[in-house]
């Protein structure tokens, strides 16, 4: 996996969300079948996620681990990223405009109804970021994202800069320290920089 894409994964797994990385989006053609494009980071938050650190006995009360505020997510609904990495500027490609690319993500989450897919799919291609409801009447907003090395403001789309993924990871396993220390994180970039930030004996 592409390291930039490997943080950012992190990033939104330390968030709340579960993270499907460079998805291949195959398509049929007259030739038969091909890889139109790989989704990046294709990432869902279910209604009130949250990480925490369960107590036991005089300390009964879940520790809450904080989120970062820039994704405003809402505790009450689904949220649904489909976003590209890009180590240098900012961007988006021409397939994450794509309908057939957005329907295969929309289905891929089952976050739509069925008769809705390919008039979300247009809409979220047009607009970056669509309000819906999923097949089971509950809230999902849906958005298109940018990670990148230089991110830049792209209309509509959530843009975050890898320096901040790097930064966010940093200060909860700081501010964590205490809680974290024994924790043996499988993550190679938590386990990287967590192995930085360790106080030197």
């Amino acid at each position: 996996m592409d390291a930039s894409v490997a943080l950012a994964a992190a990033y939104l797994q330390l968030n709340g969300y579960f993270v499907l990385t460079e998805l291949p989006v195959q398509v049929a053609d007259r030739r038969g079948y091909r890889t139109a494009t790989d989704i990046d980071l294709l990432a869902v938050r279910l209604p009130h996620a949250a990480e925490i650190v369960p107590g036991h006995g005089a300390h009964a009360r879940d520790l809450l681990l904080g989120q970062d505020e820039l994704l405003d997510t809402d505790p009450v609904r689904t949220e649904v990223l489909v976003a590209e990495v890009k180590r240098g500027r900012g961007s988006l490609n021409e397939a994450s405009h794509d309908i057939d690319v957005l329907r295969f993500a929309l289905r891929r989450t089952g976050c739509c109804p069925l008769d809705a897919i390919d008039t979300h799919a247009a809409d979220l291609a047009r607009r970056g970021s669509i309000e819906t409801w999923t097949a089971d009447g509950h809230r999902c907003r849906i958005r298109l994202a940018s990670f990148a090395g230089d991110p830049v403001p792209i209309r509509g789309v959530l843009s975050i800069g890898l320096d901040h993924c790097v930064e966010f990871i940093r200060r909860r396993l700081a501010t964590y320290r205490d809680v974290l220390r024994g924790a043996e994180f499988r993550d190679p970039v938590v386990n990287l920089l967590g192995l930085l930030d360790e106080p030197r004996r």
